[in-house]
């Protein structure tokens, strides 16, 4: 299965048009790509360490470790209106199949993670 450009609903998403990837759906196992475009009039404020949350959905949202490691700088910057961030990435390999969103800058985009399919040897 390939879901390139796929979206979904964002139910519970606050701007998520700012935080661009290439799809929503993504099979257990790809790594995520994504980044802020602040499309907005105002500054964003973003904290430094982590770099981002990562929250999936078991009834509530239920936060998960930071993806930037278990360590925590201080403070903020702003992201401009018309800027951008860094290319950031998620590897999927760790996660259950399921709905997550991801958080920063005060934005957020929810996506699923599908199980990977599984491969069967055919007989010769």
């Amino acid at each position: 299965m390939f879901f390139s450009h796929v979206t979904i609903p964002q139910v519970e998403g606050n701007n998520p048009g700012f935080i661009k990837m290439d799809s929503d759906v993504f099979i257990q196992g790809e790594v995520i790509k994504f980044h802020i475009v602040n499309e907005g009039a105002s500054p964003l404020p973003c904290e430094w360490m982590p770099a981002y949350t990562l929250y999936r959905q078991t009834g509530e949202w239920e936060p998960l470790t930071k993806q930037a490691g278990n360590y925590y700088l201080p403070g903020n910057y702003w992201l401009e209106a018309g800027n951008s961030t860094a290319v950031e990435q998620v590897d999927t390999a760790g996660q259950e199949p399921g709905h997550y969103k991801i958080v920063k800058c005060g934005v957020s985009r929810e996506f699923e993670i599908h199980a990977s399919p599984e491969i069967s040897a055919t007989p010769r």
